[in-house]
């Protein structure tokens, strides 16, 4: 994987087009460190083995079976699919395999520093992939609880934060014979040497933020609803 550091929004834009040069889908990942690229179901550790094994992963079924039963009132349209229920799952705080990112660079800086600076981490961090030579999901064919290999997915952009984020997924395969667990994006031998890595150093952050306000990527744009205009207003006004 690739290393790079940026101060300004400027630079980072260098990398990002530099890279885009080459064609192919690029795709983005904020964080608030530097921590293993995996999904929120398979961050939890037991005895030094990186979850799932095939027993905890029947949860993740189980849960999005609850979350069928139990939504009805709470849902205005109904997914039609389990990659769509996993979507929704995933976008309301559920554990799953899949894994955010987005097709707009900005937004992905917006969310390494913005979380950075709310966590106090010591930088952000942003993850550059060039999807070239990755599978898609085919939600007619493939079913999300036995997918054997990671795979990119395109959501259907079914609520304004997923389209005003250009949001897609890599959805974690598994391979229970070879250990049990998901293997990182970045120690992925189908993804590694196609990531980089960019580190936004915390005495940057601030000036980042102000910039990519500028440009139109802050609370109000990235979550397009009231509660993302009243936090922009908190930032704007320094309430």
């Amino acid at each position: 994987m690739n290393k790079e550091v940026v101060h300004s929004v400027s630079s980072y834009m260098d990398i990002v087009l530099d890279s885009r040069l080459y064609g192919g889908l690029s795709l983005f990942r904020g964080q608030p460190t530097n921590e293993s690229l995996l999904p929120s179901i398979g961050r939890k550790k037991i005895e030094e083995e990186i979850l799932p094994t095939k027993a905890f992963l029947a949860k993740e079924k189980k849960a999005i079976d609850a979350l069928k039963r139990r939504c009805g009132l709470l849902v205005e349209r109904m997914p039609t699919s389990d990659w769509d229920w996993l979507i929704l799952a995933q976008h309301f705080g559920m554990k799953t395999r899949l894994l955010d990112w987005s097709t707009n660079p900005l937004v992905a800086l917006w969310f390494a520093c913005e979380s950075a600076l709310k966590r106090k981490t010591p930088d952000a961090y942003v993850y550059f992939l060039w999807a070239i030579d990755q599978t898609y999901v085919d939600i007619s064919v493939d079913n999300p609880f036995e997918l054997e290999v990671t795979k990119l997915l395109m959501p259907t952009i079914n609520n304004p934060r997923i389209a005003a984020q250009a949001g897609w997924f890599t959805a974690f395969g598994h391979k229970f014979r070879l250990g049990e667990k998901f293997v990182a994006l970045d120690q992925d031998p189908d993804f590694g040497p196609n990531l980089t890595e960019i580190r936004i150093p915390s005495q940057s952050l601030d000036e980042v933020i102000f910039q990519l306000s500028q440009l139109g990527a802050n609370n109000s744009t990235i979550y397009p609803d009231l509660e993302g205009l009243c936090k922009h207003l908190n930032w704007e006004m320094n309430l």
